[in-house]
């Protein structure tokens, strides 16, 4: 029974190598876990912001229709078209010619949109 006394016990190494390689295996599998949710979340976030802007497209598109709308009924009942604002007042400038240049006189025309989606003046 002496031999067996100075054989090392095997489990007990295995079970120290087994702990240091589990440790950094956990370091590695957390490592993959978050390149793979940034990755995910890239993935879903690309989607996201082109359905944003084809929303804010939507929008605009929108308010230029009621906008041209607006400027027809304008056009019939007055005979002309109104003289851009020369500020983002909404105020038409009087005396205007033909090559004026300015902001859609949203206030002359009695409307309350000022900017597209994106926050840009008329």
């Amino acid at each position: 029974m002496p031999d067996a006394y100075f054989l090392p016990d095997y489990r007990t190494i295995r079970y120290c190598l087994m702990k240091h390689i589990l440790h950094g295996f956990t370091l590695i599998e957390m490592a993959v876990v978050l390149v793979i949710l940034a990755f995910l979340l890239g993935s879903l976030l690309m989607p996201m912001s082109e359905q944003m802007k084809q929303q804010k497209i939507r929008n605009t598109q929108q308010r230029l229709a009621e906008l041209k709308e607006t400027l027809i009924g304008f056009a019939i009942d007055k005979g002309r078209l109104p003289c851009p604002a020369s500020t983002t007042n909404g105020l038409e400038t009087a005396g205007c010619g033909d090559n004026t240049e300015g902001y859609f006189p949203w206030r002359t025309l009695s409307l309350n949109i000022r900017q597209d989606a994106w926050g840009h003046p008329f």
